[in-house]
């Protein structure tokens, strides 16, 4: 009776191991990933028991898809962004880019020790950056200015949003009719 009780306490503890090995490790992870230590977060899953390994796969493979797609996006050295940056903007000094990133106009993270930049940053920069906020107002009251549709305006000016209508099937549609309305229900809601 005494061994089965005590047998019983073993696996009890055993399961409650496994159990704590299986809560305290995604937030681990998590905060691995969040500081950029993919390399560490991928040897804390690997090294997992095989049982939470298996019974976690999906919550594994999300994560590892989530190290990848930052990655990919994150793809931008130092030197290429520079290079980037000193292409489309001459002028710009090394204090202002240490602003940027500072101030979180470039998007720059650290992975596994490394300065990686987000590969569209140069061009996020515009909307970003507090020096070129006063350009961008400017440059959107003066497309608000020129709102003409007349068939003659250059293509190059940008043309106003069109606001989206409710279509035959009653979806939400730029277009007049959407590519799910069927033939027979291709009655537009007039302009």
């Amino acid at each position: 009776m005494t061994i089965r009780l005590i047998l019983l306490g073993l696996a009890c503890a055993a399961m409650a191991a496994t159990a704590q090995a299986g809560n305290d490790w995604r937030a681990q992870v998590d905060q691995l990933i969040d500081q950029g230590e993919f390399a560490r977060a991928e040897r804390v899953m690997k090294q997992l028991p095989g049982k939470v390994r298996k019974q976690q796969a999906v919550t594994i493979d999300s994560l590892n898809q989530i190290m990848e797609r930052i990655g990919k996006d994150f793809n931008m050295t130092p030197e290429q962004g520079m290079k980037a940056i000193h292409d489309k903007y001459p002028q710009v000094t090394p204090e202002q880019i240490q602003h940027w990133k500072q101030s979180r106009a470039l998007e720059v993270m650290r992975i596994d020790g490394q300065e990686r930049w987000f590969r569209k940053s140069v061009r996020n920069l515009w909307l970003l950056g507090d020096e070129f906020k006063q350009e961008n107002r400017r440059n959107s009251d003066a497309e608000a200015g020129a709102t003409s549709t007349s068939p003659s305006r250059s293509m190059s000016m940008p043309m106003p949003c069109r606001p989206a209508r409710r279509c035959a099937c009653g979806c939400l549609s730029p277009m007049r009719t959407c590519a799910s309305a069927t033939s027979s229900s291709r009655a537009a809601i007039a302009l």
